[in-house]
């Protein structure tokens, strides 16, 4: 079996970033991408899937994933599972309901499973993150308007991090608010990432909505957990300060089409 390959997720988010200004900025060309090192990380290609669909779409193309990671999209299961880790990736829906429940049922133990491997000693505590896991996976059936174009994803390495996330090539947050809100004429998109994640605001006025992030930080901040979320023009990067405190820091980005959130848990000190 196969290790599962592990990078720089910084280094490749900013590879992605660069590549999404420059080709937003008309400066794409031919051979742009030949010196890119292939994306292997969960945020990285859960990031660049939306990114690569739009350029697909415009003739441009380049980015390098590395093949291990294709195999498991296309699978749609585990690719590499042994002593020294586990990758793995599930459509959000497929055409068949029963076949959609079906995959996610298997993919959501295997996610426990994983949990168990990389070193959680709690099955509760699994239970909750993998819960918190399908929060997000809920975000794409109900917000995004393209429930087909969901991905959900997980790795981790031996003696390293556990990451897991959701893609989509949706509407994104700021079309899904307006379409729910259409007496908005202008809407911050900064503001309304902040307060998607930050203050549970949904874009929705039934009760009980808008708990999906609070719910994902409240059981991933035991584990010294970074959290990422990027949708329209804005990345939203969360550092644990200890506690239930986060550190968020906000950046304009080129245009992704659709929301991406991706989650590190760090292992924790024996």
């Amino acid at each position: 079996m196969l290790s599962v390959f592990t990078g720089d997720i910084s280094g490749e988010l900013q590879v992605l970033e660069d590549a999404a200004l420059a080709i937003e900025g008309g400066l794409y060309c031919k051979g742009a991408f030949d010196n890119i090192p292939a994306i292997h990380t969960i945020p990285g290609f859960l990031e660049a899937l939306p990114l690569a669909r739009a350029w697909k779409a415009k003739g441009i193309g380049g980015l390098q994933i590395d093949p291990r990671v294709l195999r498991a999209v296309r699978n749609q299961n585990v690719v590499a599972s042994n002593s020294t880790g586990r990758m793995g990736f599930v459509r959000a829906i497929t055409s068949a309901p029963d076949l959609s429940d079906f995959r996610l049922d298997a993919f959501w133990l295997e996610v426990r499973k994983s949990l168990t491997a990389w070193g959680l000693d709690s099955s509760a505590t699994a239970g909750a993150i993998v819960g918190a896991f399908r929060e997000m996976h809920d975000n794409v059936l109900q917000h995004s308007g393209k429930p087909f174009s969901g991905l959900c994803g997980f790795s981790f390495a031996d003696c390293g991090s556990f990451e897991f996330g959701v893609s989509d090539s949706g509407v994104g947050l700021t079309t899904a608010y307006l379409s729910a809100n259409p007496g908005e004429v202008t809407i911050d998109s900064s503001q309304l990432l902040e307060d998607a994640v930050l203050h549970g605001k949904s874009r929705l006025s039934d009760p009980g909505r808008g708990t999906g992030f609070g719910t994902l930080l409240r059981t991933l901040r035991r584990f010294d957990a970074g959290v990422r979320i990027r949708t329209d023009c804005i990345s939203l990067n969360l550092t644990p300060l200890g506690g239930s405190e986060y550190s968020a820091e906000l950046r304009e980005q080129a245009h992704l089409p659709g929301f991406v959130v991706c989650a590190q848990l760090k292992p924790r000190p024996d």
